[in-house]
């Protein structure tokens, strides 16, 4: 025998004992049902949306975002003239140039410069230029390290190669600067609040230099960084090198000069 025809629904409810089923449970009110963690009934805990000051101490997580990790108020720093640093490749291109094609045009670039022949500048003066430290705003020049072998490293703070080299170039810095050698490092398209945060999450110890477009210009435009020039105690441009060197690779060619 078929169940009876609700007359309100117009469908099928199964009876018990001439009482209609649905009718009883929806009297009773939903089954209880165990309330999750968190402000009010059933409803799920709030989650923090600050994945930046998770990172660091509960002294430290009162201070402002932009204070730890100031990128939303210096995104013009990436712009410069016209082109802008590549983060994936490190290289400054046109706007709207090759940005995207990463590793396979970095390999290009620098193959086009090897078959180019000579290094830009190598054999010739370093140009003099006088930049504020980050640190103290004391101004530094490079006539001020004549007689020395200097060891000049132009770098972005987005430049992740330019991060894993820097603790050897301060190493480096620590073990010959009693043998006649100057470390410096230079930050393009960069504020000066970035690049005292990198200094200090890498505890360097040679001065870094709020870099500008004139001493990228003055430096054959500097293209890719890192980009690193050893001079000679002549003032010369012993070695121009684009992209990453180890340790041992730059002691080699610094020790020849000292």
């Amino acid at each position: 025998m078929a169940p009876p025809r609700s007359a309100m629904s117009g469908g099928y409810h199964f009876t018990e004992g001439g009482r209609d089923v649905k009718a009883r449970f929806a009297a009773a009110g939903p089954p209880d049902r165990p309330r999750r963690p968190g402000q009010g009934d059933g409803r799920r805990p709030e989650k923090s949306t600050d994945t930046v000051t998770k990172a660091f101490p509960a002294s430290q997580k009162k201070r402002r975002r932009a204070d730890i990790f100031p990128l939303k108020d210096d995104r013009s720093a990436l712009s410069l003239k016209g082109t802008h640093w590549d983060k994936e490749t490190c290289m400054r291109t046109k706007t709207v140039g090759v940005r995207g094609v990463g590793f396979w045009a970095l390999l290009l670039m620098l193959g086009l410069a090897l078959a180019a022949g000579p290094a830009w500048g190598q054999g010739k003066g370093a140009p003099d230029f006088n930049l504020p430290d980050i640190s103290t705003g004391k101004e530094y020049s490079l006539s001020q390290f004549k007689g020395k072998v200097v060891v000049i490293n132009f770098f972005t703070f987005f430049c992740g190669p330019c991060r894993e080299e820097m603790p050897d170039l301060n190493k480096i810095h620590n073990e010959m600067k009693g043998q006649g050698l100057a470390m410096l490092g230079i930050g393009l398209s960069s504020s000066p609040t970035q690049l005292r945060f990198l200094a200090k999450q890498l505890d360097l110890e040679y001065p870094i230099l709020i870099g500008d477009d004139k001493v990228s210009k003055a430096y054959g435009g500097v293209e890719v960084v890192p980009t690193t020039f050893i001079l000679d105690k002549s003032g010369k441009i012993a070695h121009k090198i684009l992209g990453t060197r180890k340790k041992e690779e730059f002691v080699r060619m610094i020790q020849p000069l000292l």
